[in-house]
């Protein structure tokens, strides 16, 4: 029985910082948007395991060659959900590649995180 006690407490001790380890990420779905807009609407993007202290985000779209395809900066939403129209590109139009790219700033403008996740368009 103690054994059993003392392994719960060896992997709680050790569980606590692995969780709080996790990288910043994002995830996203092209599903149910249409694309070749004068300027898209960008899909929902969830933000997950946020670095502390982000206050502005400035999310970025990327083609498949490397082309930068418009972005904005916006107030970090409290929900971690960066809703669906929030910022407009100038893509997707034609199938392919696309990459977010999510740079969290602190309140004076300082980088503290990045994550990029990217997704074939249009989704299937």
């Amino acid at each position: 029985m103690h054994r059993h006690i003392a392994l719960a407490a060896f992997a709680t001790l050790f569980a606590g910082p692995l969780a709080a380890s996790e990288p910043f990420a994002i995830s996203y779905s092209f599903k149910g948007t249409t694309g070749c807009k004068t300027l898209f609407p960008n899909p929902e993007i969830r933000l997950q395991n946020l670095p502390a202290g982000g206050s502005r985000v400035l999310i970025r779209l990327r083609g498949d060659k490397g082309w930068e395809l418009g972005g904005q900066e916006i107030t970090l939403p409290a929900s971690g959900t960066v809703p669906a129209g929030a910022i407009h590109t100038f893509a997707p139009c034609n199938p392919g590649l696309f990459a977010y790219q999510v740079i969290v700033k602190s309140a004076t403008g300082a980088t503290i995180g990045e994550a990029e996740a990217s997704r074939l368009f249009p989704d299937q």
